[in-house]
């Protein structure tokens, strides 16, 4: 009976161990994927100082400004109403791009700010 009792024990504190061990890898997973795997990072209307998720190397990052249906919908509205001289305007603006953010080490796609 006291050899039962041993083992069932060591069965116990065995499970509990591959139970452990198991959280401790989800957890590590969990965390590897959302912090390398997703790419997701907070970016703004300005260059960010960030860690890039595909390099590892702390950058500021390089930014594109790339026109978007708005910016095309506001050229269109000055043209219609008679500001033809200021069409060109919209795609002189930051403010009415999008700001596509790169790493300029990798030039991995970090992220987009949608004005």
């Amino acid at each position: 009976m006291y050899e039962s009792k041993k083992a069932y024990a060591f069965f116990t504190r065995e499970r509990r161990e591959r139970v452990d061990k198991a959280k401790e890898c989800k957890l590590v997973h969990i965390i590897f994927q959302s912090d390398t795997m997703s790419g997701i990072v907070p970016v703004g209307p300005e260059p960010s100082r960030i860690v890039c998720p595909s390099c590892q190397a702390t950058i500021v990052t390089k930014i594109d400004r790339i026109a978007t249906t708005k910016t095309h919908l506001i050229a269109c509205c000055l043209f219609l109403f008679l500001c033809w001289p200021c069409t060109c305007v919209p795609y002189c603006m930051d403010s009415c791009k999008n700001a596509d953010h790169y790493c300029p080490n990798c030039n991995a796609y970090l992220g987009t700010y949608k004005s």
